[in-house]
């Protein structure tokens, strides 16, 4: 009689999990970033105030889950062979159109404000 299989005690690695045969370790880009939106919803619940109603500290699980799903991002385009080249090129195209945006979007408020102040006499 055959000594029973360790692997046998395991089950089969779902799709998209890590070992999976399809696009190995999506789910666990999925899982981070489900993390991540749970912190922003309570931070937007809450004004951004660092601290959350039961005394959890929302920043620091804020920068922890942000570190998770780009971990979890690069670990996935890494195993998943895409090309590195492409992806470096699309984040400097996304981060071109964030300042941008940031940059934008920082003269309206500015205006805004400065208008507010106008209109109450400062």
């Amino acid at each position: 009689m055959s000594s029973p299989d360790p692997a046998d005690d395991h089950p089969v690695p779902e799709l998209f999990a890590f070992g999976s045969p399809v696009l190995p370790g999506l789910a666990k880009v999925g899982e981070e970033m489900n993390e991540l939106g749970t912190v922003m919803w309570k931070l937007s619940m809450i004004n951004g105030a660092d601290m959350y109603w039961n005394g959890r500290v929302l920043h620091k699980e804020l920068r922890d889950e942000l570190a998770d799903v780009i971990s979890a991002a690069q670990y996935f385009l890494k195993i998943n062979d895409f090309d590195q080249e492409l992806v470096e090129s699309r984040i400097k195209f996304k981060t071109s159109l964030y300042e941008q945006w940031t940059r934008e979007q920082g003269a309206r408020y500015r205006q805004q404000e400065e208008q507010k102040r106008i209109a109450a006499g400062e």
